[in-house]
C-alpha cells in the first residue's frame, strides 16, 4: 500500500512535532506491506534523509488558495493509496486517494476570536467562512478522522454526528523526549519559570504574564523570571509589544524557536513549566516537562484532566491570581519534582495505532 504523508508542517510547532514523529517511528518501524511518500515544502533540506522515505516537492504553504488548488494535483500526480493530512486542511479537490486527516482541536469554534485574525473583520469573517467549509469537508470527505486525545474525539462528535462513526481517539507521545535528550546543553541560569507555546488568543498569555507580575510580588518570589520559547510570529510580537511584557522588563525573555537539545536543557532547569490556556487539543508540553521531573501548572480544563491526571496542579482559566497562587504552591512543594509523568503516552504506540488506521480506511 503506498501511503502518502503531508509532511509540509515538519518543523513548526505542535503540529509538526506531531508529523516528524510520526514519520520517525513509522521509519523506524518499516512495516511490511506499506510504502511511504512524504510531500515537504523544501525536500532538499534533508530533513527526513535518514528516514529512507522518498520526498516529493510540495511547495504551498498551508491555509492558502495556492494550497488548495495546487496541492490536489501533486497528491495525485503519485498515484497514491491512501493520504493523511495531518491537519484539517484537507483540499477541496479530489486528491486521488482516500483520506485519513488528524483533528487536532476544534478552538477555532469552540473559541472564537477576531483576535485569532491578521486582518480586519471582513476578513475574519470570510477565513471564519473558508474555515467551516474546508473543515466540513475533511470531516465529512474523509474515510477515518484521527483525533488527538478524546476530549478532541468529543468535541468532532457534538460538532458532527454524522461523523461519530469514523472518530478514532489516539493520543501523542511525550515522555520519550527526556529520554533521547542527553544533558549536553546547559539549562539557562537562575530560576525561572517555563512556557512552551504560541499567542493565539485561546493561549491567554495575557493572563500569565498577570500571574508572573503577581508572583514576583512576594519577597521570596521576587528572582524567579519568566522564559519563553516558541514561533516568532504576528501573535508572539504583538505580546512582546504589549505594557504587560514591557512592565516585566527583563523578569521576561524571549527565547524564540529552539531545537530538542535547547527545548530539553530549558524543561530540565525550569522551575515549572506554566500555562494559562482557555483550550488544548492534547496539551504536549505540560506532558514533556513532567518527564524531565520538572512541575507542570496549567489551567483546570477537560484536556489536561484527561492527560495529566494527578500529576499536574491546577489553576482556574482565566484567573492570574489563581495561576500565581498554583505557581507559587508549587515552588514551594519540596515534593513537586518527584511527580512521575503519566506513562501511558508514547510516539511509538501513537504510530502503532496510526498504522491500523491506515488498514482500516484500506479494508
Amino acid at each position: 500500500m503506498r501511503i502518502g504523508i503531508d509532511a509540509r508542517m515538519a518543523g513548526e510547532t505542535g503540529i509538526g512535532r506531531y508529523v516528524t514523529r510520526l514519520v520517525e517511528e513509522l521509519a523506524a518501524m518499516r512495516p511490511p506491506g506499506f510504502e511511504f511518500v512524504l510531500f515537504e515544502r523544501n525536500p532538499a533540506a534533508g530533513k527526513f534523509a535518514a528516514t529512507g522515505f522518498p520526498s516529493v516537492a510540495a511547495p504551498p504553504r498551508w491555509y492558502t488558495v495556492r494550497e488548495q488548488l495546487q496541492m490536489p494535483g501533486i497528491f495525485r500526480r503519485e498515484r497514491l493509496d491512501l493520504l493523511h493530512v495531518p491537519h484539517w486542511n484537507v483540499p477541496l479537490l479530489p486528491v486521488g486517494a482516500p483520506v485519513v486527516v488528524t483533528i487536532h482541536d476544534l478552538i477555532l469554534l469552540t473559541h472564537p476570536s477576531r483576535r485569532a485574525s491578521l486582518g480586519g473583520p471582513l476578513r475574519h469573517v470570510v477565513k471564519n467562512a473558508a474555515y467551516r467549509r474546508v473543515l466540513r469537508h475533511a470531516l465529512r470527505g474523509s474515510r477515518k478522522i484521527i483525533a488527538v486525545s478524546e476530549t478532541t474525539a468529543a468535541d468532532i462528535r457534538r460538532h458532527d454526528p454524522s461523523v461519530a462513526d469514523k472518530v478514532v481517539a489516539i493520543p501523542l507521545g511525550g515522555p520519550e523526549l527526556a529520554a533521547r535528550s542527553a544533558a549536553a546543553v546547559p539549562p539557562p541560569a537562575g530560576r525561572y519559570l517555563l512556557y512552551v507555546g504560541n499567542a493565539y488568543p485561546h493561549k491567554d498569555v495575557e493572563t500569565l504574564l498577570a500571574a508572573v507580575a503577581m508572583l514576583r510580588a512576594l519577597p521570596e518570589f521576587g528572582d524567579v523570571r519568566l522564559l519563553w520559547i516558541g514561533q516568532d510570529d504576528f501573535f508572539s510580537k504583538r505580546v512582546r509589544a504589549s505594557d504587560a511584557w514591557r512592565k516585566l522588563g527583563e523578569v521576561a525573555a524571549w527565547l524564540g524557536a529552539v531545537g530538542d537539545a535547547e527545548l530539553a536543557a530549558a524543561y530540565r532547569g525550569a522551575q515549572a513549566l506554566v500555562t494559562a490556556t482557555r483550550a488544548e487539543g492534547f496539551g504536549l508540553t505540560p506532558l514533556e516537562a513532567l518527564a524531565f521531573g520538572t512541575p507542570a501548572v496549567v489551567t483546570d480544563i477537560p484536556v489536561h484532566r484527561e492527560v495529566l491526571g494527578a500529576a499536574a496542579r491546577y489553576a482556574p482559566p482565566g484567573n492570574a491570581a489563581g495561576l500565581a497562587a498554583a505557581i507559587a504552591a508549587t515552588l514551594r512543594d519540596p515534593q513537586a519534582r518527584a511527580v512521575a509523568a503519566p506513562s501511558r503516552f508514547s510516539w511509538h504506540r501513537m504510530a502503532e495505532q496510526t498504522l491500523t488506521v491506515y488498514a482500516a480506511a484500506l479494508a
